[in-house]
């Protein structure tokens, strides 16, 4: 699942979370609206994350989970 953070309107102040054609939110602060927006890529970093401090042990896999973190951190601010 990816939501997209985009402009309500030309013009507005508003920002629409959006996944596909379907509105999850509208919000007019544009911090929250990153932080929401990346919410389900942080969910998805925090299971790798969590799968490989359960005894991973292949470098690859870590290598994949942190990327995946750091991608998700980076959306969350906005970057």
């Amino acid at each position: 699942m990816t939501w997209i953070n985009e402009p309500e309107f030309e013009g507005s102040d508003g920002r629409e979370i959006v996944s596909g054609h379907t509105l999850i939110a509208t919000v007019y602060n544009t911090t929250d609206a990153h932080l929401i927006a990346a919410a389900p890529d942080l969910l998805a970093a925090c299971e790798a994350m969590a799968a490989q401090l359960g005894g991973g042990d292949n470098f690859d896999q870590w290598e994949e989970a942190k990327a995946q973190l750091l991608a998700a951190i980076a959306k969350a601010k906005g970057a």
